[in-house]
């Protein structure tokens, strides 16, 4: 693939983990996260300058750490909410 179709298909990726972070499971997250890192690393391959590689190396893995924030926040909203459930004997939402 070449980098604008490498590029896409993490861009699309990115925005689905952070707009669905809430509603993924918790393995769904880590394995969007996982492709995520496996595209950058797909991504800097196809980028012959090495001053291009740094410059995009910089900007995607700041986005993937975006993406790891929206998980990480998604997961503490959970656990916030099995507390607050369990401290106010309120019943979880089954999926």
């Amino acid at each position: 693939m070449d980098y604008e179709k490498l590029r896409d298909s993490f861009d699309v990726l990115a925005q689905q983990v952070v707009q669905d972070a809430v509603s993924l499971g918790e393995y769904e997250r880590k394995q969007k996260l996982l492709e995520m890192h496996q595209l950058v690393d797909r991504i800097v391959q196809v980028v012959p300058d090495d001053e291009a590689q740094a410059s995009i190396l910089c900007r995607l893995e700041d986005l993937v750490y975006r993406a790891s924030s929206a998980i990480n926040a998604a997961e503490q909203l959970e656990n916030l909410r099995k507390k607050s459930a369990l401290a106010y004997g309120w019943s979880l939402p089954t999926d």
